[in-house]
């Protein structure tokens, strides 16, 4: 009921242009052109409600991942945390790794394949319940500021994304975060942030326990980080459909986006490029250089396709 008001909301207030945070010009053209042609009847493209499914990469695509990943900022933030200190220092006093993250030495990262990294920054909060990790999640990405725009990471989504969501909600779409990040996590603001609800978050799972029915928070990956080809893998496993739309914006998403490329459905490659209002940088080099953009390829360009970069700042 929430997501269809919010629906409702958004199509009386966007009538005149669904997407006044895009810039006029090819990009906002091709993207409007195909979701008109695949939801109305008329059209040869239709589409079924029941198929109108679209995938969203988090990190970097809905959200700013830089200057630091925002799970691992909360994640060092728990470990290096004053009222964290003593219960880390008791618990893992030999593990020099976490002992050395106490004491701001990141350098014993360094090296770590991104499975090793994920898994030991998670180690000090795997006793803690799922909920409770989730809570604290929540607090601090409500509360701590990113470093570089000194505003919390609530604020740091991308507004045209925020824009799009809604409008391919309005349009009948089922949307799904797809996330190399922990599904925990992001599962903890899916719904306050974005408007998606947990259930449709799939992301990397850790190996939780069970103890008394309470769900406790485990370290160890289940199975694989969710990138490359597992992210295709866990689509079908979870939604049995392939997308109508995919959107990323690196080469962890490259199998993700051809999927639904050679599918003839959208696929939408986020390019880091405006270094002023945001980052430059280029998580998908080799990406840019196969995509020939086409009516099923977009790349988006920050700096020339984004009017407003980030959602409004709320001034306290």
């Amino acid at each position: 009921m929430a997501t269809m008001l919010s629906s409702l909301m958004y199509i009386s207030s966007a009538i005149a242009d669904p997407l006044p945070s895009w810039n006029k010009g090819k990009t906002k053209r091709q993207l409007l052109h195909f979701i008109d042609s695949t939801t109305k009847t008329s059209s040869p493209d239709y589409v079924s409600v029941d198929k109108r499914i679209a995938v969203i990469d988090n990190d970097g695509t809905l959200w700013a991942e830089k200057p630091i990943y925002p799970q691992a900022a909360f994640l060092l933030d728990f470990i290096q945390s004053s009222q964290n200190r003593e219960m880390i220092e008791a618990r893992y006093c030999d593990d020099k790794v976490i002992m050395a993250l106490v004491d701001d030495d990141l350098s014993v990262l360094q090296g770590l394949n991104k499975t090793q990294l994920f898994e030991t920054l998670t180690k000090p909060v795997s006793t803690m319940s799922v909920k409770n990790y989730q809570q604290a999640a929540n607090d601090y990405l409500h509360s701590v500021d990113n470093s570089k725009y000194q505003r919390p990471h609530s604020e740091m989504l991308y507004q045209p994304l925020v824009e799009l969501m809604r409008y391919l909600e309005a349009k009948e779409f089922t949307i799904y975060i797809v996330t190399g990040g922990g599904e925990d996590f992001v599962r903890s603001i899916s719904q306050q942030f974005y408007q998606i609800p947990p259930q449709r978050v799939i992301g990397s799972k850790t190996k939780n326990s069970n103890e008394a029915g309470v769900e406790i928070k485990g370290y160890k990956i289940d199975g694989n980080l969710n990138e490359n080809e597992n992210k295709v893998q866990n689509i079908a496993n979870t939604i049995g459909e392939i997308p109508l739309i995919s959107i990323g914006n690196s080469d962890g998403d490259l199998q993700m986006l051809q999927s639904t490329q050679n599918n003839h459905g959208l696929s939408i490659l986020i390019s880091h490029t405006d270094g002023k209002r945001e980052f430059s940088y280029s998580k998908a080099s080799s990406l840019v250089e196969k995509i020939q953009p086409n009516e099923n390829w977009m790349i988006v360009d920050m700096k020339k396709d984004f009017k407003q970069v980030f959602v409004q700042h709320q001034s306290m």
